[in-house]
């Protein structure tokens, strides 16, 4: 199930979408967020190794501890941008935790990608912490499916799945399907390969899995159908969101296209 939600956030429009794309999904799936605030990495955190930096006797003592209680203030170390989020998360009763990110966005989110069920992250190419580039690499190597949003927010009616019957597309339906049950979406399966025969038996999967889930859906096929074709395909019938594995063909293809909603991996 996905009971934990990781959301990238930053000062963008594109982070806005995100947000409430994950704050959407939280509530339709009763699920925590996770909000990684990236932050401006700190002049301390970078000179402390380096020599003569080191901090002295007495604050090696002390430690960080406050030495009086304080006001009901937020750390320092949380940026705006964050408090404005878990606002937003308190006003619509949705558990929540702030995560702040300094440094390189990508490698944090790799390693909280073991903590959590599904990763959603804006539109690559919307945010200067998220380019296209590292969207794909996220999509690729996250330890958890990665939901990417659309230039705006959408509302999730109609999920299109590829099924071309290797390992990584049958867990990626497997996932997919998962979600479409919980979330009530009708769910339209593309199965593909080198011959009718061997399209036959994988529109057979692809439908035990779908009834397996109890999901609304119809399979059919399209003989030699490649994964960069699929997302246009997808978005010329009408899908709000496409699906597909954590191959680096598809997730470029899928992110390519900002109207669209993208889930890549399992």
């Amino acid at each position: 199930m996905f009971r934990n939600i990781l959301v990238p956030i930053c000062p963008s429009a594109g982070s806005e979408v995100a947000l409430e794309q994950a704050m959407d999904l939280a509530e339709r799936l009763a699920a925590r967020l996770f909000l990684a605030a990236v932050s401006p990495a700190q002049r301390e955190d970078l000179t402390a190794d380096l020599p003569g930096m080191e901090p002295n006797p007495v604050d090696e003592a002390v430690g960080d501890e406050a030495l009086w209680p304080e006001a009901s203030a937020a750390p320092a170390s949380v940026p705006k941008h964050a408090l404005v989020a878990a606002s937003q998360c308190e006003r619509r009763r949705l558990l929540h935790q702030i995560v702040p990110v300094h440094g390189l966005l990508l490698p944090r989110l790799r390693e909280l990608s073991r903590l959590n069920d599904l990763i959603v992250a804006c539109c690559p190419g919307t945010v200067e912490a998220l380019s296209s580039r590292d969207g794909v690499a996220l999509a690729t190597t996250a330890a958890c499916p990665c939901l990417f949003t659309a230039a705006k927010f959408v509302l999730l009616r109609r999920m299109a799945v590829l099924y071309d019957g290797s390992a990584d597309c049958a867990r990626a339906l497997r996932c997919a399907a998962r979600l479409a049950s919980v979330l009530n979406l009708r769910m339209a399966v593309t199965a593909s390969g080198p011959g009718r025969r061997l399209l036959e038996q994988r529109m057979d999967e692809a439908r035990v899995v779908a009834v397996g889930y109890h999901v609304e859906h119809t399979v059919d096929s399209l003989l030699g159908l490649r994964a960069r074709n699929f997302p246009a395909l997808a978005e010329e019938a009408g899908a709000d969101i496409v699906a597909g594995p954590p191959t680096r063909q598809f997730a470029a293809a899928a992110l390519a296209r900002p109207s669209l909603v993208s889930l890549v991996g399992y």
